[in-house]
């Protein structure tokens, strides 16, 4: 029994022995290669700060370079709405010249075609003197007669009955009014003194009732009118447009395009009504025709008439009246 104990006491302290010398050796090998990985380590954050640093200043410069960009691109934004504008400036200036330019030109043919009118070329025929003088002085007379009372204010309107009101619309100022020359039942109506929309209404029934609104067609005119002296007559609507210069313009209120459009001849114009401060011209129409009721500041205290050709717009006669503007009322 000795001997076996002997023995297994002998074995125990080589064993640790080996133990103890394996764990110096991984830590010497250990302490051996800790300063190498150290270095790498050290090196590869050197190498990253440095591309990072690279990587920064590229980023500054392009939110500089981006910057600079934005604001150069909103410059010329800019510059390129200011030209914008002044072309469209230039370009309504031409087109109102141009609209100028050919109301002076359609002004200027139809005073020569009247011209022409008035000074007729000679016949090819030989004709008897003494006849011609005598249909001239006919014909002078007759007109003297159908035109002669138009100087006479005493034949006016004697009486007017009471006033009778169909239908309170819109503002308190404006027009409304059938064709003068059609059969049609058709109730135009003008809302204002300086408006561009004409309400429509089948007939007068309902024109006066509550929702007439809804049942009124609107016709949309290139110019606004100024004042309450409009007029339809025969299928056309006439009315007065203020820019530079008094214009009588000419509608077609079926076709809804601008017929014609004329200047009218007459300069430093006053009110023609006295009640009126807008009104300046008032188209009138009879069984004679068109008809422009104005005054000027020459004839302040009377007002003047001039008889129009419904087709051209041309002025064919001018009158001025005795007749005061304080009696004279708009219809």
């Amino acid at each position: 029994a000795l001997p076996i104990s002997t023995q297994n006491f002998r074995k125990g302290p080589r064993k640790a022995h080996v133990m103890d010398c394996s764990v110096i050796l991984v830590s010497a090998l250990l302490a051996l290669l800790s300063p190498a990985r150290g270095q790498q380590q050290q090196a590869l954050m050197e190498y990253m700060e440095r591309r990072l640093a690279v990587l920064e200043d590229r980023i500054t410069q392009w939110h500089e370079q981006s910057s600079r960009y934005t604001s150069e691109l909103r410059e010329f934004k800019n510059q390129v709405i200011g030209m914008l504008e002044n072309v469209e400036k230039e370009k309504e200036s031409l087109r109102n010249e141009m609209e100028n330019t050919n109301v002076r030109v359609d002004r200027l043919e139809r005073e020569v075609d009247y011209l022409e009118t008035q000074n007729p070329a000679p016949p090819c025929v030989e004709v008897d003197e003494k006849l011609t003088e005598l249909n001239l002085a006919k014909a002078q007379k007759k007109k003297k007669e159908k035109y002669e009372k138009l100087t006479d204010c005493s034949e006016l309107i004697a009486q007017i009955t009471a006033m009778k009101i169909l239908k309170r619309y819109g503002s308190t100022s404006g027009l409304w009014t059938k064709d003068l020359m059609g059969t049609t039942e058709k109730v135009y109506v003008f809302d204002g003194t300086n408006n561009d929309t004409v309400y429509v209404f089948p007939r007068m029934k309902e024109f006066t009732l509550s929702s007439a609104t809804r049942k009124a067609a609107r016709i949309k005119l290139p110019f606004p009118w100024v004042g309450t002296g409009h007029v339809v007559y025969g299928g056309s609507l006439y009315y007065i447009r203020h820019q530079d210069e008094f214009q009588v313009i000419k509608f077609d209120l079926v076709n809804k395009t601008v017929v014609d459009s004329a200047v009218f001849p007459v300069e430093e114009q006053v009110p023609v009504f006295g009640l009126s401060p807008y009104n300046y011209i008032d188209i009138a129409a009879d069984e004679e025709g068109l008809w422009a009721i104005y005054a000027t500041k020459e004839n302040m205290k009377n007002i003047c008439l001039a008889k129009m050709d419904p087709k051209t717009l041309g002025i064919e006669q001018m009158w001025d009246t005795p007749c005061p503007i304080e009696i004279v009322r708009a219809h």
